[in-house]
């Protein structure tokens, strides 16, 4: 799952409860993160976390919507896209992100 993350959040949980991630940097301050978390509880309390956005699933179909947008137009995100290509999209900066 691919997520908009303060980095500090990101980094204090990422020591505890993630199996795998990859992130590139936001001009505020966050990250754009794609996770892979040790147990779905994990996921949970991740999520729950009143400062984190989750992108929809990336097979959804679902748009990102203006605030994602918003956070991620300095990688040519827009309102319309959905998490298939803000993936495609961050792993021009690293291929990490690329949707697997």
């Amino acid at each position: 799952m691919y997520y908009i993350v303060p980095k500090d959040a990101f980094t204090s949980f990422a020591k505890r409860r993630i199996a795998a991630a990859h992130y590139i940097d936001l001009p505020d301050g966050s990250v754009l993160v794609k996770v892979q978390f040790v147990h779905e509880g994990a996921q949970a309390e991740f999520e729950a976390h009143p400062q984190i956005t989750t992108l929809p699933h990336p097979m959804s179909g679902e748009s990102v919507g203006e605030a994602v947008a918003a956070k991620l137009a300095h990688i040519g995100v827009t309102k319309d896209h959905r998490t298939y290509d803000v993936a495609k999209l961050a792993a021009r900066i690293s291929p990490m992100m690329k949707l697997r």
